[in-house]
C-alpha cells in the first residue's frame, strides 16, 4: 500500500521456500530525499516526498535459501504520496464589517480537499464554525477596532494530511461618527469649526451641506472640518445640517450623519431712531424692539451740559428719564443702543435721537412804561427761545373801562382810567415755543394814569 510522505515504509518479506533470507537494494529518487540504500529484510525506512506528486520508490529484492539465490530479482514498489500543502495565501484581503469572506484555497497537489475551523472571535459576533472549501460567511465586527479572524485549514490529498495552516483575514469595523451631532449655535457671521471624530482609527470624513433659505451661502461640501463662515440674512434662527460620512481602513459607513448647528441672526434695532421729541422737565419714554424673539437691549447716554446738569447715564431694555433742557435752544439728546439675541450681540449700535425743546420764558419786560388813560397800550413779548408764541389774558380792573379779554402777542389795547388816579392793569403772559408751554406765567402789569380833571369851579365870584 502506499504511504504518505514522512511515514515509514514497512515491508515484511516472504517466500514458500523455508528459511529463505531477503537482500533489497534502493536507488535514490529523484523527489525522494532518502539517498540510496542496501539492506535485508524489512526496510523500515521513512520515505519524505519532496513534491507535490505521488513518487514510486522501488526497493529490488534478491532472495535465497539453502545456498540457493534466485538469479530473478523482485521489484517491490511503493507509492509515496506527498504531504498537500496549501499554496494559496495565508494573508486573504481585509474585509469590512458585515461583508462576506470568501476564500479559495488552493494546492499544487492534485485532488486535494480542504477542511477548515474557525474559533469564536471576541468582538467578532459569529459563533464558531467549520466546513471545507471557501468559507463564505458574512463576519460582523462589534467593535470600532479591526479583529483578526484566524481559519485553521487543514489539507488532504490521496489519503493524506498535512500540518495545519492559520489563513488569517481582518475583519474592519463600520467606522461611527462620535462626535455631538448637536454642536453649539453660532452667530451670523461667524465661523462654524467642527471636529468630527471616531472611535475607529484612522478615520476620515466627508461632507456635503445643501443651499438653506435663509443663509447666504451657496450649497459646498468638503472633508473633515468645514471651518465656514455662515450667514443668516433673517431675523429668526437657522438649522444648517452637514451630512457627515465615515470612512476608515476601506469600509464606508453606509449611514450618513446629519450635524445641525443653528446659526442665529445678528439682531437689529426695529423700532424707531428718531422719537417724538419732548418738552424740557418731561419723561422720554421709549420702548426697543426687534424682530427677533428674545432680543435685549442695553443703552448709554453721554454727558451733555446743557442736559440733567452735564450726567450721562446708562441702563437696560427701555428708558424712562426726566430730561431737562437748561439751555433756550432745542437739544437733540442721544441714546446708544445694543442689541443682543441667543447668545450674539449685533457689532453695529444704534443712535437713537430725541430732541428735548426748552422751557420757553417771556424775556420782554413784565413792567413797561405807564401809560395815559385813552391811549393804547402796546406791547410785544420776546423770548430767546426761536418761534415762541404768547397768549395773554387781562382780566376787568375796577377803574378801568375795558371788559376782561384775551388775546395773542401784542395786546395793542386803548385802556381808559375812570378814575383820578393810576390804576395797575394786569396781563397774564403764557410763553410756548416748539409745542412745550411753560407752566409758569407771566404778569406784565401798566399802569393806566388818569386824564387829569379841574375840579375846581368854572364860574369865580366876580370881582371889581
Amino acid at each position: 500500500a502506499s504511504i504518505c510522505t514522512g511515514s515509514t515504509f514497512s515491508y515484511t518479506p516472504t517466500s514458500s521456500t523455508g528459511g529463505a533470507s531477503y537482500a533489497w537494494s534502493r536507488a535514490a529518487v529523484a523527489g525522494i530525499s532518502n539517498t540510496a540504500a542496501t539492506g535485508s529484510g524489512n526496510p523500515n525506512e521513512t520515505l519524505t516526498n519532496t513534491t507535490t506528486a505521488p513518487i514510486n520508490v522501488t526497493y529490488v529484492y534478491t532472495v535465497s535459501a539453502n545456498g540457493c539465490t534466485n538469479g530473478t530479482t523482485y521489484n517491490v514498489v511503493v507509492t509515496v504520496n506527498p504531504g498537500p500543502q496549501l499554496t494559496s495565501t495565508l494573508t486573504p484581503s481585509s474585509i469590512c464589517n458585515n461583508s462576506k469572506f470568501n476564500y479559495t484555497p488552493t494546492s499544487g497537489t492534485s485532488g486535494a480537499v480542504f477542511n477548515w475551523t474557525r474559533a469564536a472571535v471576541s468582538g467578532i459576533s459569529n459563533a464558531a464554525a467549520s466546513g471545507t472549501g471557501d468559507p463564505d460567511e458574512t463576519l460582523i465586527n462589534t467593535t470600532p477596532s479591526p479583529v483578526s479572524v484566524t481559519y485553521v485549514y487543514t489539507v488532504s490529498a490521496n489519503g493524506c494530511s498535512s500540518t495545519t495552516y492559520n489563513v488569517v483575514v481582518t475583519v474592519n469595523p463600520t467606522p461611527q461618527l462620535t462626535s455631538t451631532l448637536t454642536p453649539s449655535a453660532i452667530c451670523s457671521g461667524s465661523t462654524f469649526s467642527y471636529t468630527p471624530t471616531s472611535s475607529t482609527s484612522g478615520a476620515t470624513y466627508a461632507w456635503t451641506r445643501a443651499a438653506v433659505a435663509g443663509i447666504s451661502n451657496t450649497a459646498g461640501t468638503g472633508s473633515g472640518n468645514p471651518n465656514e463662515t455662515l450667514t443668516n440674512t433673517t431675523t429668526a434662527p437657522i438649522n444648517v445640517t452637514y451630512v457627515y460620512t465615515v470612512s476608515a481602513n476601506g469600509c464606508t459607513n453606509a449611514s450618513t450623519y446629519s450635524v445641525v448647528v443653528t446659526v442665529n441672526p445678528t439682531p437689529q434695532l426695529t423700532s424707531t431712531l428718531s422719537p417724538s421729541a419732548i418738552c424740557s422737565g418731561t419723561t422720554f419714554g421709549y420702548t426697543p424692539t426687534s424682530s427677533t424673539g428674545g432680543a435685549t437691549y442695553g443703552w448709554t447716554r453721554a454727558a451733555i451740559t446743557s442736559i440733567n446738569g452735564n450726567t450721562g447715564g446708562s441702563g437696560s431694555g427701555s428708558v424712562s428719564e426726566v430730561l431737562t433742557n437748561s439751555s433756550t435752544s432745542p437739544v437733540n439728546v442721544t441714546y446708544v443702543y445694543t442689541v443682543s439675541a441667543n447668545g450674539c450681540t449685533n457689532a453695529s449700535t444704534y443712535s437713537v435721537v430725541v430732541t428735548v425743546n426748552p422751557t420757553p420764558v417771556l424775556t420782554s419786560t413784565v413792567s413797561p412804561a405807564s401809560i395815559c388813560s385813552g391811549s393804547t397800550f402796546s406791547y410785544t413779548p420776546t423770548s430767546s427761545t426761536s418761534g415762541a408764541t404768547y397768549a395773554w389774558s387781562r382780566s376787568a380792573v375796577a377803574g378801568i373801562s375795558n371788559t376782561a379779554a384775551t388775546g395773542a402777542g401784542n395786546p395793542s389795547e386803548v385802556l381808559t382810567n375812570t378814575t383820578s388816579d393810576p390804576v395797575d392793569v394786569t396781563y397774564v403772559y403764557t410763553v410756548s415755543a416748539n409745542g412745550c408751554t411753560n407752566g409758569t406765567t407771566y404778569n406784565v402789569v401798566v399802569s393806566v394814569k388818569p386824564t387829569p380833571q379841574l375840579t375846581s369851579t368854572l364860574s369865580p365870584a366876580s370881582i371889581c
